[in-house]
């Protein structure tokens, strides 16, 4: 007896301590499911979804641009889903939304990652366009891009700001200055920035070219809103001094630009312009520039495989104020500038038939940034001049925002102009646009100038 009764206490006791190991999970509820609803917007058609997860393998049936399935119950946990290609039916995933920050989709591969909490109601939009709506996305993305590669690829206005001063090499030997007494003794005038060009003006050996005739071409590799871009621009310009004043040029320009996109898309197109400038010296270290152009374009999208042309109207235009002092070989160059730039596209139909809409689409952009840059001559009187900006921009004006503010980014440029005694130059710019957005822009592009005398 003593026996079993020892037996009996020892299995009461271990039973106790299972009992009290598991109490707390007997004692805590089941988890409450969520609640699950998938919706397709954008366009009518009939659209399959596909998951390893049973209840969320759908077919929708679009009205009106909206579908929606009833809400489905499961339990809380990861889910993925993913809506069927339907490049078929011209149309792709144009973006992916979900309700909450846990749940993340993904538009390249038309795919939502579920993250369901219990008790949530979780809401996943899968947004689609047709060929014609991503032919026409296709073409404003570009506007932006083509904009800031034609300002980019024109002389800046420090150059023309250069030709209205008429500022060549600093001289190097005395020698000239003295030749130039009789000269100044004579009451001629001289010029503030003494140049060597300027001392022979005083002797009556060189006139400041009245004419220049300048050749610039562009190269530029841009990033932008998940796109690969290869642009090319050349241009061409003549321009005249007139009075001490007032610098008036022309120039006409063609270009050429290339995009690709991750869900085969792309777009390729050419287009010219044509226009003219000025430079006015409002007082005596500062300027004010202008410029204006206009021409066409004409372009292939490819869109969910269908092909399509379409043409375009364009014209551009700058206003910019700038300010230029100089301390020894040192140039400081402030400088606030505004442009717009605007492009009327007209409407087609697309290798299938399809209507694509036409589009009036403008920007207009503030940049505002300081500039410095120190010149070199070196015995032989070339000029060495190595520049450098910063500009921060800022969208201000935009046909199709209902503000038309876009956040700040920036530009660094850097030059390099080999300016020869005769009077031909070269040089080199390059620049890195994008700063502090995930769009970049790299252009490299080089200028040759030669008088006409």
């Amino acid at each position: 007896m003593f026996f079993l009764a020892r037996l009996f206490r020892r299995g009461l006791k271990a039973l106790c301590l299972v009992l009290a190991a598991v109490a707390p999970a007997l004692g805590q509820p089941a988890s409450e499911p969520g609640l699950v609803v998938i919706r397709v917007s954008g366009a009518d058609a009939m659209f399959g979804f596909s998951s390893l997860t049973p209840p969320l393998n759908l077919h929708l049936a679009s009205l009106g641009g909206m579908a929606e399935s009833g809400p489905i119950t499961l339990p809380a946990g990861e889910y993925r889903i993913g809506i069927d290609d339907a490049s078929g039916m011209g149309m792709s995933v144009r973006a992916v939304d979900c309700s909450d920050d846990n749940s993340q989709g993904d538009r390249a591969s038309g795919s939502a990652e579920l993250v369901l909490d219990p008790g949530e109601l979780l809401i996943c939009t899968f947004s689609v366009m047709s060929a014609p709506e991503r032919a026409a996305a296709l073409i404003e993305s570009l506007v932006p891009a083509r904009g800031d590669l034609l300002l980019s690829s024109l002389p800046p206005s420090e150059d023309r700001i250069e030709r209205l001063k008429g500022a060549v090499s600093v001289a190097a030997s005395p020698q000239l200055f003295m030749n130039a007494l009789p000269g100044i003794v004579a009451g001629r005038p001289i010029p503030v920035a003494a140049s060597l060009g300027a001392f022979e003006r005083i002797l009556g050996n060189e006139q400041r070219n009245v004419w220049d005739v300048w050749m610039r071409g562009t190269f530029a590799l841009a990033n932008e809103q998940g796109a690969a871009g290869r642009y090319g621009v050349a241009a061409m310009g003549v321009d005249r001094v007139v009075g001490e004043d007032l610098l008036i040029g022309g120039f006409v320009e063609a270009d050429t630009m290339i995009r690709d996109w991750s869900d085969a898309s792309a777009l390729v197109r050419g287009g010219w312009m044509a226009g003219g400038y000025a430079t006015v010296r409002v007082l005596d270290n500062v300027y004010a520039d202008l410029m204006g152009s206009g021409g066409s374009s004409a372009g292939i999208t490819q869109a969910q495989g269908i092909e399509g042309r379409f043409a375009a109207d364009t014209w551009l235009m700058t206003a910019a104020l700038l300010g230029q002092w100089t301390s020894g070989r040192w140039t400081f160059s402030p400088q606030a500038r505004f442009s717009y730039f605007d492009e009327r596209v007209a409407p087609y139909l697309d290798g299938a038939g399809n209507l694509v809409f036409g589009q009036e689409l403008g920007r207009g952009r503030l940049a505002i940034g300081p500039g410095v840059s120190y010149r070199l001559t070196t015995q032989n009187n070339v000029v060495i001049n190595a520049g450098l900006r910063l500009d921060t921009s800022a969208t201000v004006l935009s046909r199709d925002s209902v503000d038309g503010f876009e956040g700040l980014r920036g530009r660094l440029e850097g030059t390099v102009e080999i300016a020869l005694p005769e009077g031909m130059r070269w040089k080199t710019t390059l620049g890195y646009g994008g700063i502090g957005t995930d769009n970049r822009l790299f252009n490299a592009s080089g200028t040759l100038t030669v008088p006409l005398r």
